[in-house]
């Protein structure tokens, strides 16, 4: 009775208290159909940044080992080490767009600026493990001293990975790198029955200790160096410039992205250049000064300056060959 009562005595709260359970109800299922309702053109893009800017695809697992996702655990590394690079942009993207078409893992340019297209990147990095082993021979051997001396089964572990890529750009279609790259690890240890890399595939982990110390994982690692020293070669290493005092400017990069004290830096002020519909046409770009790095943490720099004046935030460098 108290409680139908106070309903209604107070009439215009309790109004108030079911408005807004209905607006509640009304926002969340607009918010559900908006979620829905996004497409890949939705998705964010690369187009407010100058760096370059690229979208990893999954690189195709080996012929002999099919659905074992060892592609997926190798591209997950190298799209770990560009974002820690710096130099570019990674942009996340969905699964390949025409999957069905290219099931055999052979990437068509023409994918490539659908992707540039849908996701506003620049390139796009494709590839495929074609080779992804590890042998052991089993043989007997003699330890002279320690713990358990005396004559033991040994094995000689050889791995061998090789990854074959293309760095597509995606205005053009042209694959501006097309390359292979390769890793290779022996080793000798106690290892009585060695273990296939068809039998242990599909417990990978790629991102664990266990795997990079192993004869294959110290063998992947090499082959997306190698990889790695190429793409990143192609792209000049860039920075922004964070803050600015008279006697020293702040960059936002660090050790963590190679850079070491003593590299010099040219800064450059960038301006859009629009059209008559005031669309971003062209980024011009104008040498102002050169920097000089002196001291480093992990992700700034401090730097002295060179020559030239005016220095802003958010002015763009690019280290100096």
């Amino acid at each position: 009775m108290w409680g139908a009562w106070k309903i209604m005595k107070f009439p215009f709260a309790s109004f108030l208290m079911v408005l807004l359970a209905v607006l509640l109800v009304q926002q969340a299922a607009v918010s559900q159909v908006a979620n829905e309702a996004v497409t890949a053109n939705d998705a964010p893009t690369a187009t407010d940044t100058i760096f370059p800017s690229i979208a990893v695809m999954d690189f195709s697992d080996p012929a002999d080992l099919q659905d074992m996702e060892i592609g997926k655990g190798i591209t997950e590394i190298i799209t770990s080490m560009l974002v820690q690079d710096g130099r570019v942009v990674v942009i996340e993207t969905d699964e390949n767009p025409d999957d069905e078409e290219n099931s055999t893992g052979h990437f068509d340019s023409a994918v490539a600026v659908k992707i540039g297209l849908m996701y506003g990147v620049d390139y796009v990095l494709t590839g495929t493990v074609t080779e992804f082993s590890r042998d052991g021979v089993t043989g007997s051997g003699y330890i002279t001293s320690g713990e358990g001396s005396g004559e033991r089964v040994v094995s000689n572990v050889e791995a061998y990975v090789r990854l074959d890529y293309m760095l597509i750009d995606t205005e053009t279609g042209e694959a501006v790198l097309a390359s292979s790259s390769s890793g290779e690890e022996s080793g000798r240890g106690e290892m009585a029955d060695p273990v296939a890399v068809e039998d242990m595939a599909v417990s990978i982990v790629f991102d664990s200790d266990e795997f990079r110390e192993s004869a294959v994982g110290v063998a992947t690692i090499e082959a997306v160096d190698n990889l790695m020293g190429e793409i990143t070669g192609y792209f000049p290493l860039q920075c922004r410039i964070m803050a600015v005092s008279e006697e020293f400017i702040i960059l936002d990069i660090g050790f963590a992205s190679g850079i070491e004290t003593g590299f010099e830096f040219d800064v450059y002020r960038v301006s859009e250049v629009l059209n008559s519909a005031g669309e971003v046409v062209w980024d011009n770009r104008e040498i102002i000064g050169r920097l000089r790095v002196t001291e480093l943490e992990r992700t700034t720099a401090k730097a002295e300056i060179l020559s030239g004046q005016g220095f802003a935030e958010d002015d763009i460098c690019v280290i100096s060959e």
